[in-house]
């Protein structure tokens, strides 16, 4: 099974989603086989497990910046004109 943690990493780091998505829903179908087949390993749980812990909150932290921006649009077009936005930089991290 190909370790795809450094990759996802990277991806949701630099904030593309939509390639984190890929890259997960990959490594969890090949997750989901070994677990079928009897053969994952504490390793391999390991990592996968470590690998959420650290994109949780910071998944978080975007999807509520995002939310931001949504509400912003939205009162902008309630009020005909639209507020600046400024945008905070997103939490990072690494390991």
């Amino acid at each position: 099974m190909p370790d795809r943690g450094p990759e996802l990493r990277t991806a949701i780091a630099q904030g593309q989603y939509e390639r984190a998505n890929e890259l997960w829903q990959e490594w969890f179908r090949a997750l989901h086989e070994r677990i079928e087949a009897g053969t994952l390993t504490a390793e391999e749980w390991g990592r996968m497990a470590e690998l959420y812990r650290w994109a949780r909150p910071v998944l978080l932290a975007a999807r509520t910046q995002l939310a931001a921006q949504v509400n912003t649009l939205h009162v902008a077009g309630v009020y005909g004109h639209a507020p600046e936005v400024v945008r905070p930089s997103l939490i990072r991290g690494s390991f």
